[in-house]
């Protein structure tokens, strides 16, 4: 019943056909991205979140595509995985520089940094060319390229080393504000350094809360694209239900006050008598005889409709996210 209800309230995404499209002879990893996609869209309509994350991970290791991105994004955010949420949105914008949807990408980062300085903390994204680079911030080793660690506010040190390649550390200072994202392209040899300046003329720092990267590989397929999950719209049948019984029970209030006051209009038209007596009845009398018991009817009606919504409703409250 859960999943029946939750499979009713996600918002359409694009066929999977449609979103990984193929030439005519589909390759092993098209069609495995494929799969992965298709069964990633089916756990995040079933709020299974944490599933649909490795299935979208395994399409984007079958066929890379910056979309996939957004869509964990959206998976750890339903999570509360604050930063893991902000790392795959930035990585999107990131790789979809172009991205019609930027503006409303940056607005969600931007609440997604305003959690994490919440907690006194804040992002850092550590970008290196040559990929294969040894980041560590702190002693620690951060990860490939791009490293992404969520730091206390203050100083912080980074060190990168490559074969190959000069070494490169710097002090940094995290602030509150945004996350930071910083650009380094290590040198081969001696370093270069700009006149009057200890920092290498190849180190590119950047505090903006998104990178400057080039954009990764192009859509899969031939020019389609991946679709992007959108939020379940959480206890929708809740409050729809919810929103019967209270209207069904205005109703049966109104019609039992319609009532009492169509038996007063009747006995005070009918010598006190709650019931017709024997002999001649008005016509109006009888109108308001008839209209009393018509609106109690509609009372019972209206109150039987609302108890049922009403535990409906509560059944729903724990059925749905």
């Amino acid at each position: 019943m859960r999943n029946t209800l939750l499979l009713s309230l996600a918002l359409a995404v694009l066929p999977v056909s449609r979103a990984f499209a193929a030439g005519p002879a589909e390759t092993a990893d098209t069609k495995k991205a494929k799969e992965s996609f298709a069964a990633a869209q089916k756990l995040y309509k079933q709020g299974r979140f944490a599933e649909a994350i490795e299935k979208f991970e395994q399409a984007y290791q079958a066929k890379p595509h910056p979309l996939i991105y957004f869509n964990i994004g959206r998976c750890n955010e339903e999570l509360g995985k604050v930063g893991l949420a902000l790392k795959a949105y930035k990585s999107y914008l990131r790789l979809s520089p172009e991205a019609k949807d930027r503006n409303q990408v940056a607005d969600t980062i931007a609440n997604l940094e305003r959690k994490l300085r919440d907690q006194g903390l804040q992002q850092l994204t550590v970008v290196v060319e040559p990929p294969e680079a040894r980041i560590e911030i702190d002693s620690q080793v951060a990860g490939a390229s791009p490293a992404t660690v969520e730091l206390t506010v203050g100083s912080h040190r980074v060190v990168l080393t490559a074969d190959g390649y000069e070494r490169i550390e710097r002090s940094i200072s995290m602030t509150p504000g945004q996350a930071s994202e910083l650009n380094f392209t290590m040198v081969k040899g001696a370093e270069l350094k700009a006149p009057g300046s200890d920092a290498p003329l190849a180190e590119r720092p950047k505090t903006e809360p998104t990178g400057t990267a080039q954009a990764g590989p192009g859509p899969i397929g031939v020019s389609s694209e991946p679709a992007k999950v959108s939020p379940p719209r959480k206890r929708l049948w809740t409050y729809v239900v919810g929103g019967v019984a209270v209207a069904s029970l205005g109703a049966g209030v109104g019609m039992s006050v319609g009532s009492m006051k169509e038996a007063e209009a009747y006995r005070a038209g009918n010598g006190g008598q709650p019931w017709p007596v024997r002999g001649p009845i008005h016509d109006q009398g009888m109108a308001h005889y008839n209209g009393s018991n018509t609106l109690l009817a509609g009372s019972v009606v209206g109150y039987s409709v609302a108890g049922a919504a009403a535990i409906t409703a509560v059944i729903l409250f724990f059925v749905e996210r």
